[in-house]
């Protein structure tokens, strides 16, 4: 995926700064898994909640994998990879 920066113990204030410098850059993904990570989902070109802590963090995302698990992310990123694909190849043969 080609993560070179690891930010931690980081204010919402900070955390949707960083989010903002890279959107300047390129495209965009945030994980979070709380309240205070809204803010930075909605910054991101993507957002992603981990887990369902709270309604607010669940509405500012553009995506919620329901379980704590890295697994279930990495499954995302693939099935998002593939559609992204088939909507850029379609098939010759019967497509709308």
């Amino acid at each position: 995926m080609g993560i070179t920066d690891l930010h931690s113990a980081k204010s919402p204030d900070d955390k949707v700064a960083i989010v903002r410098k890279e959107a300047a850059q390129a495209p965009t993904l945030f994980l979070g898994d709380g309240i205070n990570d809204a803010p930075a989902m909605q910054a991101a070109t993507f957002g992603v909640a981990f887990g369902v802590q709270s309604d607010i963090t669940s509405e500012a995302a553009d995506a919620v994998i329901l379980e704590t698990s890295l697994g279930r992310f990495d499954k995302l990123i693939h099935i998002a990879r593939a559609s992204a694909a088939s909507r850029c190849n379609p098939p010759s043969a019967g497509w709308p």
